[in-house]
């Protein structure tokens, strides 16, 4: 019974979260999204070129290797994890920066709040209690 009441609050708290604040992060999220298939495409490609590190090592039947096919494959190897290496870092700056901006956003929307109340609500409370329920809750966003 408590558990369908909670996995069901957690899902309207995420629709809710979703619906206030995907419009306003839709760019951030657009590039991480980008980054994303990058990095698919990348780890794709990475399997990919095994066969060609394969080949240009054992190609030769004479028991020499191709040297400038070795090159050009450890190059290719090197460009692809070059490029999912950056498309890592773009996918991670730009969910941080959405994950940031919701959890300021939910911030300001609990400071609002909190400065609604009266003096008396504040007696009746730690400041450490209510500074701590104030970052979780807002963190928690994210």
């Amino acid at each position: 019974m408590f558990t369908s009441f909670l996995k069901n609050f957690q899902n309207r708290l995420l629709w809710r979260l979703l619906r206030e604040n995907l419009r306003a992060q839709a760019f951030d999220y657009s590039i991480a999204i980008t980054a994303m298939v990058a990095i698919a495409v990348t780890t794709a490609l990475t399997a990919w070129a095994m066969k060609d590190v394969i080949d240009a090592l054992g190609s030769s039947g004479s028991g020499s290797v191709d040297k400038v096919r070795v090159w050009m494959v450890a190059g290719t190897v090197a460009l692809i994890f070059f490029a999912k290496g950056i498309a890592g870092y773009v996918q991670g700056v730009f969910m941080a920066r959405a994950g940031n901006r919701i959890v300021a956003e939910q911030q300001r929307k609990i400071y609002a709040k909190l400065l609604q109340h009266g003096v008396a609500y504040f007696k009746g409370q730690a400041s450490s209690e209510l500074l701590t329920q104030v970052t979780y809750s807002a963190a928690a966003a994210r």
